[in-house]
């Protein structure tokens, strides 16, 4: 069983615009795309995500909680139970972009919330997040 005292439990560090996003989508702000019961699905699934990276947790693998892009930055993705359109609306996916600094010890840093497109519409948004996140990276430790 973890013990929340563990020495090598990770911790959030958050980059100021992630920072934001995250406040964004707690306050039910980050899409009006996403309805109140979505933003708030995906709050809790997102936290417990949060949760399971502290403790080492999370698979990252092609169709687990979270993948590794550009061998430097993972996505992690939670997901709505269930999936609906409804009235015509388009189903939008939520994505936390975060690194794992080796200058950073025992932290994970979240760089980009952001959410796209659950078609291939969305390709072009996630690039562009996956971008940014990148960016933040590099910001973030030409910073330190």
């Amino acid at each position: 069983m973890y013990d929340e005292t563990d020495e090598n439990r990770l911790n959030w560090v958050h980059h100021p615009g992630c920072h934001g996003e995250i406040g964004a989508l707690f306050r039910n702000a980050l899409d009006p795309a996403l309805s109140y019961e979505e933003h708030v699905e995906y709050w809790g699934q997102l936290r417990d995500l949060m949760r399971s990276a502290m403790t080492g947790r999370v698979v990252a693998r092609r169709g687990g909680d979270a993948t590794v892009i550009r061998d430097l930055i993972l996505e992690l993705r939670p997901i709505l139970e269930t999936q609906r359109a409804p009235f015509g609306r388009k189903i939008r996916q939520l994505r936390l972009y975060y690194g794992e600094p080796e200058v950073l010890a025992n932290a994970l840093l979240a760089l980009r919330l952001a959410t796209k497109a659950a078609s291939d519409e969305g390709f072009d948004e996630q690039d562009e997040d996956i971008e940014i996140a990148i960016q933040r990276a590099h910001d973030w430790q030409a910073g330190r």
